[in-house]
Formats: structure tokens, C-alpha cells, sequence
């Protein structure tokens, strides 16, 4: 995982719940990372599972609900570091159908070594888009908590989120996002 999610987990946790919380949070945590998270840096996946775990420990929220809060403030912390992916669309559904083509391609040429979820995507009709979410690192909430917070940013273009139960393959979670568009 990229340093650059850790360092946006410590900014959500402490703009949200202060500086105490999240002390109390990593002092909890039992991360295999000892040094300060950098953003290119490279961490075990088991250090955020932790942090998440223990953050929803000390808030008393479940660990999806720690994983949709943080993927809505997501959205809003990447915006101003990079305008560029959002700013030349004014709809939602344009947005997302670049994220596995362009976005992704994008991050990657930023930070070599990192490994990204994938998103498929099909539009049955123009106010429908089908999102199909695959990883290895089962994050699937994060990633709802991500549309969440592209609809608080499209917030012109209301849509509604409809999640499928997750299901296996070749060891890769997958979940089916559905997006109705009203506008």
C-alpha cells in the first residue's frame, strides 16, 4: 500500500476526531512500519487493515463504516493535489468511466510500484452505469465510500449506489456498483 493512503488516513482521523484520537489509534495499532509513512513510500497491506481495525475499536463504528468514511473524505483530500482528474468533467459517469483507463493509469506512472484495484464498467442505458470492482485486497467498502465521496463532489448530478455481496474469483474480491443517474 502507497504511503500516500496512510498519510491521508492520519489527516481524515485527525481533521475528524482530533489529534488525540488518533494517537490513541496508532498507539493501538500494531503496524509491522516503524518509521514515519512518506508518500511514495511502499507499507505492508496489513498495517492499514490494522489501523482501520483499531480506529473502528476506538471511534465504536464498524470497519466498513471506517472504510466508507474514510473513501468520501478520499475524494475530497485528492481533489486539491489533483484538480486535473476531475475538473475536466462536469458529470459523475464521465469521471468514473476513466478511472481504471486514465486515472489509474495515471497513478501508476506517479508511483511505479503501486498495485490498484480494478474497475469494469458497462452502461446499460444513459442514467445507468455498471461498475465492477476486483482486488486482491478486498477493499470493496473503500471503493463504495469512494463513489460516495464522487458523488459529494458531482453533487449537481445526484446518483444513487447499489452494492452487490461480494464474490470470488482466481482470489480477487469483486463487487458490482450500480449508479443510477437522475441527471
Amino acid at each position: 500500500m502507497k504511503g500516500m493512503i496512510f498519510i491521508l488516513v492520519e489527516s481524515f482521523i485527525k481533521e475528524s476526531f482530533g489529534d488525540e484520537i488518533y494517537y490513541e489509534i496508532m498507539d493501538r495499532s500494531k503496524l509491522q512500519t516503524k518509521d514515519p509513512f512518506v508518500y511514495p513510500g511502499t507499507y505492508p497491506d496489513g498495517d492499514l487493515i490494522e489501523m482501520v481495525v483499531k480506529a473502528a475499536e476506538v471511534l465504536n463504528i464498524s470497519v466498513d463504516d471506517a472504510l466508507l468514511a474514510f473513501g468520501a473524505y478520499f475524494v475530497k483530500a485528492v481533489h486539491p493535489r489533483h484538480p486535473e482528474f476531475f475538473d475536466k468533467f462536469d458529470h459523475p459517469k464521465d469521471f468514473l468511466k476513466t478511472v481504471d483507463g486514465v486515472i489509474h493509469m495515471e497513478v501508476r506512472k506517479l508511483m511505479k510500484d503501486t498495485i490498484l484495484p480494478s474497475f469494469d464498467h458497462y452502461e446499460p442505458n444513459e442514467n445507468t452505469l455498471l461498475l465492477t470492482y476486483h482486488s486482491k485486497r478486498k477493499l470493496h467498502m473503500l471503493a463504495h465510500g469512494i463513489l460516495k465521496g464522487v458523488a459529494e463532489h458531482y453533487e449537481q448530478h445526484p446518483f444513487t449506489i447499489e452494492r452487490s455481496e461480494p464474490y470470488e474469483q482466481d482470489g480477487k474480491e469483486f463487487v458490482d456498483f450500480t449508479l443510477v443517474f437522475q441527471s
